[in-house]
């Protein structure tokens, strides 16, 4: 089983936001991409407004965290984001082309 260092979100809103957040804070990297520029100051700013809850729940010592990176583009986030070798891989694949042939701007993407 492979490791995630760059987790790919599509879509910048709540949830988006909250992966972003949680991801960062455990030093996974992340790529979000919104059709919505606009969205990265709004992403930054909900990521700095969830890190003092989140260093309240964990106490344990942690990596370093993720860096933030923000992008307009589908393509560009799907090149950079890791997709681990599991069964899932071409159904992620199959929802990257989706949401960027539909351009869903809300469209927020997660794997359990």
């Amino acid at each position: 089983m492979s490791t995630v260092k760059t987790l790919g979100l599509l879509g910048t809103g709540v949830i988006g936001a909250g992966w972003a957040a949680r991801a960062l804070h455990f030093g996974i990297n992340v790529i979000a991409v919104d059709s919505r520029p606009e969205m990265e100051a709004w992403l930054r700013s909900a990521v700095a407004n969830a890190e003092p809850a989140l260093e309240r729940l964990i106490t344990a010592p942690l990596p370093p965290k993720g860096h933030l990176s923000f992008a307009t583009d589908f393509v560009q986030m799907a090149r950079v984001a890791d997709t681990p070798d599991d069964p899932r891989k071409a159904l992620r694949q199959d929802v990257y082309l989706r949401a960027l042939s539909a351009s869903i701007p809300e469209l927020s993407v997660y794997y359990g």
